[in-house]
């Protein structure tokens, strides 16, 4: 059910000029339209099906609004003058003028922009459902209408039903009223590609009417999501990732939809294809390459953590081509539990082995037996430790447990001991630049616990020389030079 119909008068009224010869000269009058000098209107090809009109020729659109949908409802924006031209029109029409003595839609000085969208905004904000027609108006009047609209549209799509333009077919004779609603939709999914392209956020308020946008907002929500998440290599790893969604999505829209949006989709659709292309590079160069992408986008904490993360996937990939021990020795540590919380640690391990060398405290690839156990097993050891103290004297138990000898079958050090991490520092020794990866290392670390506890008292633009000094270093070292090979 449509609540009001807003349209902005205009000063096409019921009077044409008309050139008369009295006493041998030429004298202008207006006198009033007839038939003939009455324009053709009809409804569009998206439009015919919803709306029909009685007659053929009209003075302007305001009857035609009022013919559809009744006096009642129809919200005049304009000022006095035009009010007084249209009022002729509806009387030589047929109508009732009395809706245009509203006061909401008065416009007192038509200069004033500012009181003028602010009258538009309230009326828009006022009904629930609304028709708009823009056809007549001083040339800033359509203009601000439409601004609002556009606004009130990411809002709330179903606020406005159509938007009415009568096209000039032939200027005064002809015009074809079209519906400019699914530009709002254009303008929607334009704003929120825009916001994508610049720093992968788009609000999760944007709606548009057709389905096929709001699925691809809804895809580009979710790409955000797993930004500010940092959960990137999930984006784009299999053929139902979010990145392979936005493509299909992409892919889906006719030529004439995207006419309008190429600017917006082709950097896009680049972005992504090329998150794609790195399926099939080593998981560090994967982790390089997304940090150089945040970084540009201005995520300077998700980037340096990602290069972080870098660096020990590098150290990782290294080490397993070292010797066949070695590389056992990772893939034992990976069997029992091959989550990403484990795949974390071998990572930090590996880098904090290069970073410390000799001085890294422990065993390489150290964790508990318990912390590897699955939950049935975990279940399993805690119900024979309560058994256990339930037999000995607590003073004994708590003994052994601070002096961490809980029982043989919870022996805190498994997995590879000592001996893989003196293998490992054998083939470590003899690499050129090491000492220059190990304080890249270090400083790559500082970046990282310094933005992510609110340490760093840099400017934005230092935060981003000293990211891009550290991006540059990791493809000279680890790349270019590939140091640990």
């Amino acid at each position: 059910m449509i609540d009001a119909v807003i349209t902005v008068l205009g000063l096409v009224g019921n009077r044409k000029r008309e050139n008369y010869i009295e006493d041998g000269e030429i004298h202008t009058r207006f006198v009033e339209k007839v038939e003939e000098d009455r324009a053709r209107y009809y409804f569009g090809p998206r439009l015919r099906d919803t709306f029909s009109l009685s007659n053929e020729r009209y003075i302007n659109t305001l009857p035609i609004l009022c013919e559809l949908f009744g006096e009642e409802r129809v919200v005049p924006i304009g000022t006095q003058k035009a009010r007084e031209i249209q009022s002729e029109v509806l009387k030589a029409e047929g109508f009732a003028d009395t809706f245009l003595e509203r006061e909401d839609g008065y416009i007192e000085d038509e200069k004033n922009f500012t009181a003028i969208f602010s009258t538009i905004n309230s009326l828009l904000y006022e009904y629930e459902k609304v028709v708009v027609d823009i056809t007549h108006g001083f040339r800033h009047l359509p203009i601000l209408m439409t601004i609002s609209l556009i606004v009130e549209n990411i809002k709330n799509t179903e606020k406005v039903e159509h938007i009415f333009f009568a096209r000039e077919i032939e200027a005064g004779r002809e015009y074809e009223i079209i519906d400019l609603k699914e530009y709002l939709d254009v303008a929607n999914i334009s704003f929120a590609l825009a916001s994508f392209n610049n720093n992968y956020t788009v609000a999760h308020h944007i709606r548009c009417s057709s389905p096929i946008y709001s699925e691809l907002i809804d895809n580009l929500s979710r790409f955000s999501e797993h930004i500010l998440a940092n959960s990137i290599l999930e984006l784009y790893r299999n053929e139902n990732s979010v990145v392979e969604r936005i493509l299909r999505l992409l892919e889906s829209l006719e030529d004439d939809e995207i006419m309008g949006l190429q600017t917006y989709l082709a950097p896009v659709k680049l972005h992504l294809r090329s998150l794609v292309l790195l399926r099939n590079q080593p998981e560090y160069k994967q982790l390089f390459h997304l940090s150089k992408k945040l970084t540009a986008k201005g995520y300077y904490l998700n980037a340096v953590t990602l290069l972080d993360e870098a660096i020990g996937h590098y150290c990782v990939e290294r080490f397993r081509g070292y010797s066949k021990s070695i590389a056992d020795g990772i893939d034992d540590f990976l069997k029992t539990d091959n989550s990403k919380a484990v795949k974390y640690e071998l990572s930090n391990q590996s880098k904090n082995l290069v970073k410390h060398m000799e001085n890294m405290n422990g065993a390489y690839l150290k964790q508990s037996r318990e912390e590897r156990m699955t939950s049935s097993q975990r279940n399993k050891l805690q119900e024979r430790k309560k058994k256990i103290k339930a037999r000995i004297d607590p003073l004994v138990f708590a003994e052994l447990n601070r002096f961490g000898l809980k029982m043989e079958f919870s022996k805190i050090k498994a997995g590879a001991d000592n001996g893989l991490k003196l293998e490992i520092l054998k083939f470590l020794k003899d690499r050129e630049f090491l000492t220059e990866f190990r304080q890249f290392i270090r400083e790559t670390d500082d970046m990282r616990n310094n933005l992510a506890h609110a340490n760093s008292s840099e400017s934005l633009l230092q935060i981003r020389e000293r990211l891009d000094n550290l991006l540059e270093r990791f493809n000279e070292l680890c790349i270019d030079i590939d140091v640990l090979r």
